[in-house]
């Protein structure tokens, strides 16, 4: 694989950008990974490279850009500055990076082009992969969104208000046991996404908590995390493979 770490321009700075592409093929579809609350770190760098290695152009965002040089953006550990962080990446600020990271893979010669992307996330970015699903409209094939967090709030810019606009399949790894979305918000979640006419599968996964699918994680649960990933590497397939590939 080829390995790199590129800065893509956005309407609010300079943001670093990790990018994962097979070596000795052309790339399938260009894929955009969205970090979870601890952000980037050298365990969720593997799961860009899993990804990329069965064919995949990942491209990987250090979406905490907007406060490098205020404190730690890397591996979070502080609960108050994780918060922080957190929340300034508002459904229309992550739409914005995705759709950066997306116009810098059009100009890149060595990525995929004329094809429509996937978008997939962890944590925070499995709900921010939901609302840039919604944010991007058609230029998003499928999404898949690993035990994302709160789906169905009071919020207004609660994911489960704005389902309107997703063209694309989504794909919802749900833990069973997630402090950050109970069973009924999923309820929530599902009935706004049958009445929005989203193609979707959820699934509760047995035994798992939220982090489930990252090694590293106090809560990676393997059989969840590769259940999870068979079914993404499935969604992909269908959703991105050119026709002939």
């Amino acid at each position: 694989m080829l390995e790199r770490t590129v800065t893509v321009t956005t309407p609010e700075g300079a943001m670093p950008c990790l990018v994962v592409q097979p070596q000795i093929r052309a790339a399938k579809a260009v894929v955009v990974m969205i970090m979870d609350g601890r952000g980037w770190r050298e365990d969720l760098f593997d799961q860009a490279r899993r990804l990329a290695s069965v064919g995949y152009y990942v491209m990987f965002p250090q979406m905490f850009y907007r406060h490098i040089g205020k404190g730690p953006t890397e591996n979070v550990l502080d609960m108050d500055w994780m918060t922080e962080l957190n929340s300034a990446i508002t459904p229309d600020r992550a739409t914005s990076d995705v759709a950066s990271c997306l116009d810098f893979a059009a100009a890149d010669p060595t990525a995929p082009k004329g094809a429509r992307a996937a978008v997939m996330g962890f944590c925070m970015g499995g709900r921010l992969s939901v609302s840039v699903s919604q944010g991007l409209g058609e230029r998003i094939a499928c999404a898949a969104a690993l035990h994302p967090g709160y789906l169905a709030t009071k919020k207004d810019n609660s994911p489960h208000l704005a389902l309107n606009n997703i063209s694309g399949e989504i794909y919802l790894g749900v833990a069973e046991h997630d402090p950050h979305l109970s069973p009924g918000a999923v309820a929530r979640f599902t009935e706004a996404m049958n009445a929005a006419g989203v193609r979707y599968s959820l699934e509760v996964l047995p035994g798992s908590g939220h982090g489930y699918s990252t090694p590293g994680n106090d809560e990676y649960h393997k059989p969840s995390a590769e259940r999870a990933w068979e079914r993404i590497f499935d969604l992909f397939e269908r959703n991105l493979t050119p026709a002939g590939a």
